[in-house]
């Protein structure tokens, strides 16, 4: 599905989910119909009483040359790229090409603490 794209009057949409332990961001794989260009992903993490994720703290931003259309890229993420249980997690893509209509998928991985 997409994970981030512009409506009509250009605010950006988020897929935002709850951490349901503390934990941190390892890698993002991304893949896209179009070539992108230098795509940056940011994602954010906001805690109680905040709606908007922009509102809330930057976890990372990373930026990577997706030059070819339908091939997978990974982006790393730094290591106190890190989250609480109950913060809601959300991820924004920006790319330097606008897509026409291109599907954008991703897969994260991340590593939970169990314990909390």
């Amino acid at each position: 599905y997409y994970i981030f794209e512009r409506n009509t009057n250009n605010d950006p949409e988020y897929t935002t989910y709850v951490a349901p332990y503390d934990g941190k961001f390892i890698k993002l794989l991304l893949r896209s119909e179009e070539a992108l260009g230098d795509t940056a992903i940011t994602i954010y993490k906001v805690g109680d009483g905040t709606e908007e994720p922009e509102d809330g703290s930057v976890v990372d931003t990373k930026t990577v040359d997706i030059a070819s259309a339908n091939t997978s890229y990974t982006y790393t993420f730094d290591s106190d790229a890190t989250f609480s249980k109950g913060d809601a997690m959300a991820v924004k893509i920006h790319p330097t090409t606008d897509p026409s209509a291109a599907g954008v998928v991703g897969t994260f991985v991340a590593q939970f603490d169990l314990t909390t």
